[in-house]
């Protein structure tokens, strides 16, 4: 088989797989190969079951795991399953919308109008309109039983039963109304004009629809509103200063009074999450995750040197964002305390990993297990829109 060093052109990797390094060398009575100076390459990790050297980052047979396999539907992104949940027709062109409830996700599809839903295992995504109107979603949100949409041009809110049937339009007076939230009780969004914003409440079980009465302060106020969240109590928002530095955090009252500037002096708020002690925020492009107490306070960086991040949601015991910058990103990390670690990766403009696409118009959201996105142009083939989940 061998003879000293005449190893018949044999190498470690050759003989015990890719990813395998070393020297390879010839038994004594040249019948086998002596393999102890194998080892495995830089990047790859030892397996016992299966046996040989494997990549836990990339490789969707060993990923995170010696013989975790992502399914068919997924790619191993930094070690993670990121599972893709719908792509291609029927999730074509810009997807600018996600929900979830128990069962299923909602997105809204840019190409058609029309608003669909996957099981959240996975499934065919199914239209909920049989007519979809002349106009696309910009965000969404779901009651459980009902799903609610904003669109900016004719400017306008409406709401489907989530199984599906006919399209009630909630508010036609509106402008430019964007970012859309609800706990259940009340659905609140936030007009996100120049200098002429504002945030308004939808009371579920009458649907009666009302501008808060939010008076301005002296700064920016309720120009272009990018992000919204709301308790039990208050309702918050931040708005985008366009690179001058005088944006600002707010609190209000659900009824629209006490608006307390939360934090001064800073960018664009791109995303807020909230828990029972802080407000948790991005400021872009000032490349942070921050914290500030309920009512005010100090303002603790959690996360620095992020690559522009943007969207914001919370568990009550993580934080996880979107990174929308030259190396896009799902990041995440625990509140109290401990390393930014990344969920996926979706580099877009060299197009490394097919999976993540572009998540320059996404929204992020979380359950009990996942963390779900979705990206306006994915690069894989097979469509330009996508919704993805990675275990969280």
């Amino acid at each position: 088989m061998c003879n000293g060093t005449d190893l018949g052109g044999k190498t470690c990797a050759s003989l015990l797989g890719t990813g395998v390094t070393g020297t390879l060398g010839c038994a004594a009575d040249c019948m086998s190969f002596d393999v102890s100076k194998c080892v495995c390459a830089t990047g790859y990790t030892a397996c016992a079951s299966p046996t040989g050297c494997f990549d836990l980052v990339n490789d969707k047979n060993h990923c995170g795991g010696c013989g975790t396999t992502c399914g068919a539907a997924s790619a191993c992104t930094v070690g993670s399953c990121t599972t893709v949940l719908a792509q291609g027709a029927p999730a074509q062109a810009t997807i600018l919308g996600i929900a979830v409830d128990g069962n299923n996700l909602y997105y809204a599809n840019a190409f058609n109008g029309n608003m669909y839903s996957v099981p959240l295992a996975g499934g065919t995504p199914t239209p909920l309109m049989t007519t979809p109107p002349a106009t696309s979603a910009d965000f969404v949100t779901s009651t459980g039983t009902e799903v609610y949409w904003t669109v900016h041009s004719p400017p306008a809110v409406y709401k489907i039963p989530v199984g599906g049937g006919a399209v009630v339009t909630v508010s036609s007076t509106e402008v430019y109304p964007q970012q859309i939230v609800n706990d259940g009780t009340d659905v609140f969004w936030a007009n996100g004009a120049v200098l002429s914003g504002s945030l308004v409440q939808d009371v579920i079980a009458t649907d009666t629809v009302s501008t808060l009465p939010i008076t301005p302060d002296a700064g920016p106020g309720l120009s272009q509103i990018a992000s919204l969240a709301i308790d039990g109590s208050h309702v918050y928002w931040g708005d985008v200063a366009g690179g001058t530095g005088t944006g600002a955090l707010y609190q209000a009252n659900r009824d629209g009074t006490n608006v307390i500037p939360l934090v001064r002096g800073i960018d664009s708020v791109y995303g807020i999450a909230v828990d029972a002690t802080n407000v948790y925020f991005t400021n872009y492009p000032d490349n942070t995750v921050n914290a500030v107490p309920i009512g005010g306070g100090a303002v603790t960086v959690l996360a620095s040197g992020e690559d522009s991040p943007t969207q914001l949601t919370t568990d009550g015991v993580s934080l996880y964002w979107l990174n929308i910058g030259y190396t896009q990103a799902v990041r995440k990390r625990p509140i109290a305390g401990g390393p930014v670690t990344t969920l996926s990766t979706c580099n877009y403009y060299l197009k490394q990993v097919g999976t993540c696409g572009s998540l320059l118009y996404s929204q992020i959201l979380v359950d009990s297990t996942y963390v779900y996105w979705n990206d306006s142009t994915t690069v894989a083939s097979g469509g330009s829109g996508g919704v993805f989940r990675v275990h969280k």
